[in-house]
């Protein structure tokens, strides 16, 4: 028959058991629980574009106003999307977001709004006020994306020309060319559409060294050289038009404005060096 001490000891040495088996019990938990990382959680990307609307943008966004009006006046709204700009940015904010539905977006206008709803057309001087933006706004940014065409009309195949509207055709060159290796030597790319016409050369910017170029295998540009990434749009049904990217839109073409808005929000899950990109949308 055992004593009281001998009782004792076989129930403290019990008890350090149990605290031990509970101690690693709280260990294994603490290991397998799921933590969001500091980067996904600060992933900010920026996309340059005229206009956007505000009440058609969800989730965490900032709105930085470059407008000489600060961005006061409302356009007069024009039905379907197209290409105008009163549609165009929020177009590519809602892409962006139904692909990446957690980063925060910083939408960059441009443009001011007229007393009458007009909307001023995005020049090469917008364009690098943009970029010197961001030069000095980087911290978390991923990607730039810039859904825009700022060549010049008498630009052939091959050649790499910026518009001389907005000022001087080799300052605003220069100055962009410098802005973008600065954010490039910093890890963080600047995407520019190729154009949707295969017979027309690369639109600028996307045409520059430092500036990774976007195709889509939607658009006739699929076969044009010096496009850097092609992105290949998948849906369930096998369609070509980006479906459900916002109560609002409806189905969206995968243009290569599309196309960009789209790699950039995904550009931190693509493979350094990739050429072909899959793009998901139900």
């Amino acid at each position: 028959m055992l004593s009281c001490h001998q009782i004792d000891d076989i129930l403290k040495m019990k008890r350090n058991k149990m605290k031990k088996i509970v101690a690693l019990v709280a260990v294994l938990f603490s290991v397998v629980t799921p933590v969001q990382s500091q980067a996904a959680v600060g992933e900010r990307i920026v996309i340059i574009d005229s206009y956007f609307d505000k009440s058609k943008v969800t989730g965490s966004a900032e709105f930085v106003c470059l407008a000489t009006d600060k961005c006061a006046n409302t356009p007069t709204p024009k039905p379907g999307l197209g290409t105008e700009a009163v549609n165009h940015g929020t177009v590519m904010a809602n892409i962006a977001r139904q692909q990446n539905p957690t980063a925060t977006l910083v939408l960059i206008q441009t443009e001011e709004v007229s007393a009458k709803g007009a909307i001023t057309t995005l020049d090469g001087s917008d364009f690098i006020k943009a970029l010197t933006w961001v030069n000095a706004n980087k911290s978390s940014v991923s990607a730039v994306s810039f859904s825009y065409n700022l060549t010049n009309s008498n630009a052939k195949i091959g050649e790499c020309k910026i518009s001389a509207q907005g000022g001087s055709l080799p300052v605003m060159d220069a100055s962009i060319k410098s802005l973008v290796a600065s954010l490039k030597s910093a890890g963080v790319p600047v995407l520019a559409a190729a154009g949707n016409f295969n017979n027309k050369p690369l639109q600028y910017p996307a045409c520059l060294a430092d500036v990774v170029s976007v195709g889509s295998t939607g658009q006739s540009t699929y076969h044009q050289v010096n496009v850097k990434v092609i992105a290949t749009l998948v849906t369930p049904d096998n369609v070509s038009n980006m479906k459900s990217v916002s109560p609002w839109l409806g189905s969206v073409q995968f243009t290569t404005s599309a196309a960009t808005a789209a790699v950039a929000a995904n550009w931190k899950s693509i493979l350094a060096g990739s050429t072909a990109v899959t793009i998901l949308s139900n």
